[in-house]
């Protein structure tokens, strides 16, 4: 399936990238604008890989036509004043059925109901280092509905209160479920069991006064006939794996942990039996990607190669496999905060500034990249846009 995936939660004036999940090199594709609101004049061109940015707050379908169909994804843009501090946002995303401009927006402390229309709500003022609220989706069976329920909370640090938070909700584009078929309950979504699909993802954001929450998601699945809480699965695909929460992490410094004794995977695939008897539950390797100089891995030149001096990549899934084999996760540690200075792309924009790398960094002077204390071996990668 061609499906870009869930849509996004913005604010105007963000770039979000749009893209066809798994795509088949030798086929066409095609994005276009089908909903915006309407002071947007904004636009997507015509690659299988596009940027787009919202222009005005809103809510916008973008269509990609794929070889397996037509895809919608929909994006809420917020104005710019709801923008979250770049150092308190995250990973974006949300959701909405196909065509489906529609959220329900409620006050905390509100128990209006009702959906509508979101496309031309502008933010509220933000405020500075007040930090962003926060959100909470739970989901049950009542009297014979799905009801998904929101529970704001404003941030520690402002002086907001939980009535004076909204909640916008989104339906998600991949699922065969309409907003006619979604009642409210002041900051609940109720859905009749006998409408509710296979499967219906739900996204929201809690809104106040310094912007938006991280996005929240709940994903629901029928499992029975029943009319309970057993007639449904729920999963939060944001939240940390269960097992998480009281893991024992055994951390490797690979270059080091068997030294001179052969390959470094097979010299930890050697001490499971030992590992697994401290009855740890997951192995944190340091980064085992090519990298530069340093031993401990985190300057990366190439986030696609295990490191040659550890070993191939067969010898990391044979450790990897061997792990399984007595019950130890394998918790891979992936940088992406930086690369290199080596890194092939940051040469290529250091030593030209029209590179199409040079704004995947962030630069203190034309040819110093942004870095941390006196780590003169990286450059960050730019998250801003």
């Amino acid at each position: 399936m061609s499906h870009p995936g869930p849509p996004r939660f913005v604010a105007t004036g963000d770039t979000i990238e749009l893209a066809p999940r798994d795509p088949d090199p030798s086929a066409t594709y095609e994005w276009s604008v089908v909903q915006a609101p309407v002071a947007s004049t904004a636009t997507v061109g015509d690659d299988p890989v596009e940027q787009f940015v919202p222009d005005a707050p809103g809510t916008y379908v973008l269509r990609l036509a794929a070889p397996d169909g037509k895809h919608d994804l929909t994006v809420r843009a917020f104005g710019s004043d709801r923008a979250p501090d770049p150092s308190t946002r995250a990973p974006q995303t949300s959701g909405g059925r196909s065509g489906s401009g529609f959220a329900t927006t409620h006050r905390a402390g509100d128990e209006g109901t009702g959906a509508s229309y979101s496309g031309e709500t502008e933010g509220l003022g933000g405020g500075a280092g007040s930090g962003r609220p926060r959100l909470t989706l739970s989901g049950t069976v009542e009297d014979g509905n799905v009801v998904v329920r929101a529970d704001p909370e404003p941030n520690p640090r402002s002086d907001e209160t939980r009535a004076s938070l909204d909640v916008e909700f989104l339906l998600d584009d991949r699922d065969d479920l309409a907003w006619r078929d979604v009642g409210t309950e002041g900051l609940a979504l109720v859905v009749p069991l006998d409408v509710f699909p296979e499967r219906a993802r739900f996204h929201a954001v809690a809104l106040g006064e310094h912007g938006y929450s991280v996005p929240a998601a709940i994903d629901i699945s029928r499992e029975t006939a029943g009319d309970d809480d057993s007639a449904i699965e729920v999963t939060h695909p944001y939240h940390p794996p269960a097992w998480s929460e009281d893991a024992v992490i055994y951390e490797i410094y690979v270059r080091t942990f068997g030294e001179g004794e052969g390959g470094a995977f097979d010299a930890i695939v050697d001490r499971l039996d030992y590992i697994a008897d401290l009855d740890v539950d997951v192995i944190w390797l340091t980064p085992v990607l090519e990298n530069d100089h340093a031993p401990h891995g985190y300057n990366v030149t190439d986030f696609f190669a295990i490191a040659a001096d550890l070993g191939t990549r067969e010898d990391y899934e044979r450790f990897a496999e061997a792990a399984h084999d007595h019950g130890i996760k394998v918790l891979f540690d992936l940088v992406y905060n930086h690369s290199a200075r080596t890194h092939p792309h940051f040469q290529a924009a250091v030593s030209d500034p029209d590179s199409e790398y040079r704004e995947w960094y962030e630069w203190r002077s034309e040819t110093e990249p942004e870095t941390y204390f006196d780590w003169q071996h990286i450059a960050n990668f730019d998250f801003s846009h």
